[in-house]
């Protein structure tokens, strides 16, 4: 169930990009906050 919102979510990301460009300016820069923090998040516990 998380895949099929996970691509309908693309879809819209893609929808509100082309027609709003501060949609886009923020999508972008939290998507880069995220892709960051993945290494931390990763690490955030001993194994």
């Amino acid at each position: 169930e998380l895949a099929k919102f996970e691509k309908a979510w693309n879809e819209v990301v893609v929808e509100k990009s082309a027609s709003d460009p501060l949609f886009k300016e923020v999508h972008s820069s939290y998507q880069g906050f995220r892709d960051k923090y993945a290494v931390w998040g990763s690490r955030a516990y001993l194994r």
